[in-house]
């Protein structure tokens, strides 16, 4: 049996968020984004600098964010877990 001390640090989590972004291609790119999510914001993900257009706990409130987007013409995708 495993006993841990009340003091003892908790383990670190991996990040369970789900990310839908779309390409960053410089500020022309950030305005377009800005238009259709007011708060898009460019981040760096180890695929390189992506503008994140939400976050979410959920893949499928994810998925349905792409879905709008895609029917808007922009092409997104989800970053997660």
């Amino acid at each position: 049996m495993l006993f841990r001390s009340p003091l003892a640090p908790a383990p670190l989590q991996p990040s369970s968020r789900y990310y839908v972004v779309v390409d960053y291609g410089g500020d022309a790119s950030l305005a377009s984004a800005r238009r259709v999510v007011g708060d898009a914001y460019v981040r760096n993900f180890s695929s390189g600098a992506k503008i994140q257009m939400g976050a979410f706990s959920q893949p499928a409130a994810a998925q349905n964010l792409v879905n709008q987007l895609q029917q808007q013409g922009i092409s997104a995708q989800v970053v997660g877990p």
